[in-house]
């Protein structure tokens, strides 16, 4: 049972890894077009205060240019963990030289999920946790050994006898 746990938690482990690979290239890709919109912002706002039109000024220049400086301050420190989750992922499934690995998936797909009723989780818990099989084995041993302390109460008779038989032709 705690073999089969220790299993549970390294796949688990894994494919939470897995998760964070693809989240934070996801984050960092989106932050990547967010300064891309930012700086085009910054070209149209700008264009528009030399031509002098419409209503944007020089104040709101300056505030995406804020905007995008805060942004691209982001940008490294996401792809920056991608990276380090990536490394923490190839450590986890073993691998020597983690700067080899990669994963081929580009985003996390939906799995399809089938709802039970309340009572099937609750059977469930108690038929697959190796918590569980674990008390379930240890209150089993200690029944075992009530029952032998239990017979100690009690005389231990032995009975032995013998049995001779020959044949002579």
């Amino acid at each position: 049972a705690e073999q089969a746990q220790s299993r549970d938690e390294v796949i688990a482990e894994v494919k939470k890894l897995y998760s964070e690979v693809l989240l934070s290239r996801s984050v960092a890709d989106l932050l990547g077009e967010v300064v891309t919109n930012f700086e085009r912002a910054i070209e149209e706002a700008e264009k528009r205060v030399n031509e002098d039109e419409g209503k944007v000024t020089q104040s709101d220049v300056l505030k995406l240019k804020v905007g995008l400086a805060g942004v691209a301050r982001e940008v490294p420190r996401a792809r920056n963990g991608a990276d380090l989750a990536r490394d923490a992922l190839a450590r986890a499934i073993g691998l020597q030289s983690p700067a080899e690995f990669d994963i081929t998936d580009e985003r996390l797909e939906p799995m399809p999920a089938r709802l039970k009723s309340l009572q099937e989780y609750t059977q469930d818990v108690f038929r697959l946790s190796p918590q569980w099989q674990q008390l379930e084995a240890g209150l089993s041993a200690r029944e075992e050994l009530v029952k032998v302390e239990e017979a100690d109460y009690f005389p231990k008779v032995f009975l032995a006898g013998g049995f001779r038989y020959a044949y002579a032709p």
